[in-house]
């Protein structure tokens, strides 16, 4: 098919006009036969011929003009003959949409000539659904019969879904995990304090998705004490989430530490807690609300 493989849709025209000569048909007796038709959508003012989209259908919403390029080869030049190019398109039932008609005379020394012309309307929208057929007299002559279909542009995709979130974030710390959450535990029992942070995904039932976490912990004078990172797997099925990580605070001074973490790199959540002497002083202010002030104070 060479040149028609990029538009099997026109080599059906080229099909067509060589079955007619071949038979000996009323376009043989013309000498002349279509080598090329094809259908392509244009506005008013036209398409450049390399730009030019051919195809057997076309989206209503969008379609304006509907356009043909057919080549027709002549097998023996008449110079002074005038030729009259008669276009009839017709509806799915069968009635006449419209008959377009062109007179010209053939180039000398070319057998190939262009012809290009269509039906349709400025704007878009005016076509009917249904399958179009084309016809193509040349003086009468039949030398060709195509078609287009006009059909409903398919649906557009899916809008992409909200982006998904990781809020509500809550950072508590335990002796273990048989133990209610706190913010004090006693130096002389201490070994590890678990650190474990809840967060909601929204919306979810998207995909699962990994995340990259780091948690730091900070003495009260800003020195780095601890950190870990990792991944972080939240699946589409569970709303809620949560992550722990066990401090090994055996030999870890007494005083306040401050639990920063980060997910993708970005700040997220944090928490404090205190390493207690085992019998703090009556009179001292009450631990949470130390650990309460100095968090704020370091998250200003």
């Amino acid at each position: 098919m060479g040149r028609f493989a990029a538009h099997p849709f026109a080599f059906m025209g080229y099909l067509y006009g060589k079955i007619l000569a071949l038979l000996g048909g009323p376009a043989q007796a013309l000498n002349v036969w279509v080598e090329f038709l094809a259908f392509y959508e244009a506005g008013p003012d036209g398409v450049p011929r390399e730009s030019r989209l051919y195809g057997p259908s076309f989206p209503q919403q969008y379609t304006r003009y509907i356009m043909f390029d057919m080549h027709v080869i002549i097998e023996r030049w008449e110079p002074t003959r005038l030729y009259e190019l008669v276009v009839r398109y017709y509806r799915a039932d069968g009635r006449l949409l419209q008959e377009r008609r062109r007179d010209f005379v053939w180039p000398s020394k070319f057998r190939g000539y262009w012809l290009t012309h269509g039906c349709g309307w400025a704007s878009p929208g005016q076509w009917e659904l249904g399958e179009y057929e084309v016809q193509f007299l040349l003086d009468g002559v039949e030398i060709a019969k195509s078609g287009f279909t006009i059909k409903l542009a398919p649906p557009p995709p899916p809008s992409p879904p909200p982006p998904e979130t990781l809020d509500q974030p809550r950072v508590r710390f335990y002796a273990s995990r048989r133990e209610p959450d706190s913010v004090r535990f006693p130096y002389q029992t201490t070994r590890e304090v678990l650190c474990e942070l809840t967060v909601h995904k929204t919306p979810y039932q998207q995909q699962d998705r990994s995340y990259s976490v780091t948690v730091q912990c900070y003495t009260v004078e800003g020195m780095l004490q601890w950190g870990d990172k990792r991944n972080w797997l939240i699946t589409a099925h569970k709303q809620e989430h949560s992550i722990s990580w066990e401090l090994p605070t055996s030999g870890w001074s007494p005083g306040i530490y401050r639990v920063e973490i980060l997910i993708d790199g970005k700040e997220f959540a944090w928490g404090a807690f205190a390493i207690t002497p085992a019998h703090p002083s009556p009179s001292e202010q009450p631990l949470q609300a130390q650990v309460r002030n100095w968090a704020l104070e370091k998250g200003s």
